[in-house]
Parts: C-alpha cells; structure tokens; sequence
C-alpha cells in the first residue's frame, strides 16, 4: 500500500528568515523538512514519513534539553514545572497522586527535580564555559531560516541556537563584504548547537549516532539557501560545526566538540544522500519500509 503523502501548496509556504520568532509558531510550520525526522530515514523512508508527518513523542531526555535550553539561551523556564517525588522515587505518571498534579500544571512540562531544583547550577556551568560564552557574543540565539533546496526544490527550515550576527546581518541587509571576507580567512562562518546529556563521557559518540552532526548541516544549507532565494549569494560551505553539552544530573559539567573538516564533509554527504532519497520517494509517492542502503 502507497503511504498517503502530505502535501502543500508552494506559495503559501513562506521563505526568509525570522528573528525573535515564537518556537511554537516554527515548529508548527508544516510542508517543509526540518532536521529532526532525518536520523530516522536511517531506519527507513516509511520510518521517516511516520517522524515528518506524526512528529516524535517527547520523552524525559528531550524535555530535559528543551528545559536546559529555554534556561541557557531564553532564561525563561516558566513553562516547566518540577516532577513530584514520593519516598525518595519519581510519582508513577499512572498514579492519582501525579494526576492531580499533571491536572493542576496543565501545560507545564515536567522536568526531573534535580535538574529543575538545581537550574542555577546549570546556568553557573554554562557562564563558566568560555567557548560557550564567545559564541554567545559573536552570535544571535533561536533564529528560524525557511529556504529551499536548490537541487531537489523540497523546502527547508532550521531553527539554530547560535549563529553569528554577521550572517544574520548579511542575509538582513544583502551586503555581504564581511561574509566575503570571513570567507578568505577561512573561520568565522559557523553553527552553535546547545546539547544535554545524561553522559558527558559519550557525548563526541553521541554527535554521531544520534545524527547531531547531520542536523547542523542541515540548519547550514537551509540558511545557505535563505542567501540565495533573497539575494542570489552563495554563503559557501559551513566553515565550523561546534556542541556544547550540558550534564542533566550533577555535577552539570560542560564540555565543547567541534567537526573536524573530514567530519564535516561526510556529515554533508549523508545530509545531501538524505534530501536526494527523500525527494525521490516523493516523486515515486512511495516510502519503502526497508532501508534504503544496500547493506549495513
């Protein structure tokens, strides 16, 4: 049986990008390909279909990120609540107890107490991470890019963490002498990706199997594609990929990871193999169930 594809008329979908935007109003934005149901094509293209049209159920660790960055790049976390404990364990969501208490924070997401209780701990390691803090300068936090891919016509979007104020400048203004000159000196053109983890030992593995590397490559090219819809300019290849992650249990270390250029390049390959196989099942109107590589 073909899947039902969901489909969208092109000039309703908007392109360009968004400062100050609500994440509600980005991740509500439907038709386009944004970067969290990639790693699932791994799966599968049916995998991916199910992810792009359904969207991914929250778990506690995706909560947990979502708090760590509403708290590091919002400072605003009024829209989380802490988890009620009972005898020193978490309240079974099953229970009468946790839905009195899930009816009496409706709309609030829960969050593991340690973390929630010790929120002040967490923003004093972030403020201690110096790489952090640079980027923080140089850059401007949740931007929302809405492009299209120039090779395959599927549209895009990405919502980054940091990205330096010069590229937002640039895409703002269409003058684009310091992008140029960022350009021959070789840095300066990059993506910030702020990350949480319940093992900071395993984080550079993370970056991997979890697709992160993929997913900033992702934001580039949606953002590189921003460049030329308005002004018909080329951004060029990302020049650095960069993670910070964050612990979500103490003692709330950070630790920074970059790409390596090699690292980059293959992240791009997987990127570019993905919107190829995705467009390709669209214009089939078929998703297979199986993987779409020969063999593992």
């Amino acid at each position: 049986m073909t899947p039902k594809i969901i489909t969208t008329e092109p000039e309703k979908l908007r392109t360009g990008m968004f400062l100050n935007e609500p994440a509600e109003i980005y991740h509500s934005a439907k038709g386009y390909i944004s970067s969290s149901p990639l790693p699932s094509l791994d799966e599968s293209p049916a995998h991916f279909l199910e992810s792009w049209q359904n969207g991914v159920e929250p778990t506690p660790p995706m909560d947990n990120g979502n708090f760590i960055h509403s708290l590091c790049l919002e400072q605003d976390i009024e829209r989380f609540v802490a988890r009620p404990m009972k005898d020193g364990r978490l309240v079974a969501s099953n229970t009468k107890e946790y839905k009195e208490f899930a009816a009496a924070n409706e709309g609030k997401t829960p969050i593991h107490p340690e973390l929630y209780e010790n929120a002040y701990e967490v923003l004093n390691a972030i403020c201690m991470n110096k790489n952090f803090l640079r980027s923080q300068g140089e850059c401007q936090a949740e931007v929302s890019f809405y492009g299209v891919d120039s090779e395959t016509g599927l549209y895009l979007k990405g919502r980054t963490d940091l990205i330096p104020k010069v590229v937002c400048d640039a895409i703002n203004s269409g003058d684009y002498k310091e992008i140029e000159a960022l350009k021959m000196q070789g840095s300066g053109l990059y993506i910030h990706d702020l990350k949480s983890t319940s093992n900071i030992a395993n984080f550079k593995k993370q970056v991997f199997t979890m697709g992160y590397d993929i997913r900033l490559i992702h934001y580039w090219e949606t953002i590189r594609s921003v460049a030329k819809l308005l002004h018909n300019y080329d951004l060029g290849p990302v020049q650095d990929l960069k993670f910070t992650a964050i612990e979500t249990s103490k003692p709330f270390g950070s630790k920074n990871f970059k790409l390596k250029p090699h690292e980059i390049n293959t992240a791009y390959s997987k990127w570019r193999s993905a919107i190829n196989t995705i467009s390709a099942c669209m214009a089939d109107g078929n998703f297979p169930r199986s993987s779409y590589r020969d063999w593992e």
